[in-house]
This record gives structure tokens, sequence and C-alpha cells, in this order.
């Protein structure tokens, strides 16, 4: 990365064997600290989290075919981060890396950016003020989302590629074929005749903490939610959830979700089994 003569902008090492992550983590660190020589490092995106794209080949096969069809016979094609929700890689990333994207913040982008949540936030946790938060270092967002179940908003905002800075968004995949811009990088490929107008709500596992459904992937907000203490673990003779059902109002202001799951999928799987 500090080899002036190459002349790298993008690169991918997902999926590298035997990939020594704390010495990748160091030579990052290093390549951006200052002073540095200008315009180093060269290479301005690094995907690194996701699995590695298995069906490149095909991939180009099936976009020349798209580019020969008619446009209403074009079906855009579904991104990790601007057309779905939940979590975005199988894989939970080394606790070590949000310090080091948080260093290469503004000079080498990641699949996975940094979460802007409320608990890493200070200008966004001004803004609820209903709400006592604990602040946390850097995380990763891990997680797209929609908008909270309870306001449909988020404190947060969502950002678009139209008005939020390219340097907030994650790299898509696969990488550009064409191009070594970093913006091009960001851009869902064939994702219709105006992706900037996508919206996207990224957080971290902290901030969602107790707050969201890993089953439906519904989430409260800090305005909406403050989670009560968990239970130690969830019950399961089928009396325990008639009560728990009985009780489906008052729970509905105290606990939406436990163990992970909310108590509206909780209670439908529990009439699933019993039937």
């Amino acid at each position: 990365m500090g080899n002036e003569q190459l002349n790298i902008r993008i690169l991918s090492v997902r999926s590298v064997n035997r990939l020594d992550e704390g010495e990748l983590q160091h030579v990052l660190h290093y390549a951006v600290s200052l002073p540095r020589p200008a315009n180093m490092p060269k290479i301005q995106g690094l995907y690194l989290f996701g699995p590695r794209d298995a069906f490149r080949t095909a991939f180009r096969a099936a976009s020349k075919l798209r580019s020969a069809m008619p446009p209403e016979f074009h079906v855009p094609q579904p991104d990790r981060w601007f057309d779905t929700d939940g979590r975005i890689f199988p894989k939970a990333p080394d606790v070590n890396w949000p310090e080091i994207v948080q260093a290469c913040q503004g000079v080498i982008s990641f699949d996975l950016p940094l979460c802007n949540g409320p608990y890493h936030s200070r200008s966004v946790a001004n803004t609820i003020p209903s709400a006592e938060l604990d602040f946390y270092p850097p995380g990763l967002a891990t997680h797209a989302l929609g908008a909270c179940s309870g306001c449909n908003r988020a404190p947060e905002g969502f950002s678009t590629l139209k008005t939020t800075p390219i340097n907030q968004f994650p790299l898509v995949a696969p990488p550009p074929l064409h191009s070594s811009s970093i913006k091009s990088a960001k851009i869902p490929p064939d994702s219709g005749h105006d992706p900037i107008r996508k919206k996207l709500l990224m957080r971290c596992v902290r901030c969602l903490q107790n707050r969201y459904c890993e089953s439906c992937y519904r989430w409260w907000c800090e305005e909406c939610y403050e989670p009560p203490v968990q239970r130690s673990r969830i019950p399961k003779e089928v009396e325990e959830w008639e009560k728990l059902e009985a009780k489906s109002s008052k729970l509905d202001k105290r606990a939406k979700v436990l163990m992970g799951v909310c108590i509206d999928c909780i209670l439908l799987s529990d009439k699933k089994h019993c039937l």
C-alpha cells in the first residue's frame, strides 16, 4: 500500500486463505497515518469482510444478456445493502476492525462502514432527549434496516446517494469492472433507473441490542422503546405462553424483544407448534 509504483485504487482480499488480519490492520493504520506522502495511499477501497463473488463469470454473462433485453423486461437485481434487511455478512468482524476503519475514514472505504447510531454519535444522541444513552467506541454497521416499527423513522436518518457524503457508504459487491472510481464501487450495480434515490439505514449489533428481531427484521428506535431488563430464559411451557399472550397489551409496553426475537414472532411460532 505504500508502494508509489502500484496504481491500485480498489482491491478485494475477501476469503483469502491465511490472511493475517493483524498484519493487515497494522499496514492500514500505518498507511493512513500522518504525515504521509501526497496522494498516498493510492488505494481507496478495500473489499474485506464479505464473501468472494463465486459467480463472477456468470454475473458478466447475465449482465450482457440483460443489456440486450428490452427495457420493459429489465428486472433490477437486489443488492445486499440497499435491497435486503438483516445481517449483511454471516461472519462477525474482528473486534479491532472498527478502530482501523475509523482511522481510515475519508481515505479508504470498506464493505462494512462505521455505525452512525446514537451510541456512537453525540449529535444523533442529542436528538433523543427522552433517552439516556451511554456512549460506546466505534462499531461496524453489520445490519441493513427498514424504518423503525414504532415511528417509521430513525434517529440518525436515512442515507441516500443524493444527499449523504459518499464516504459514509459501504462498498457494494461485485467490485466495478470498468471503473476505478470509489463512487462507482458504492452504487448498486443494475439498480434500476435512479439508484441515488435509494434509502439506506445501517446499524451495528450494539445499537440493535434488545430492540431488533432476528426473525422478522423489525426493530424499535430509542425514541419509541426502552428495553426492560431481559428475562434469563424464554418460557417453554404452553401454559406460560397463554399467560404471556393474555398480557400482550402490557408486554407491548414492557418488552418487545426477548432473546433476539420479538413477542409477535414468539407467539406466532408457539401457535404453529401447538397446531
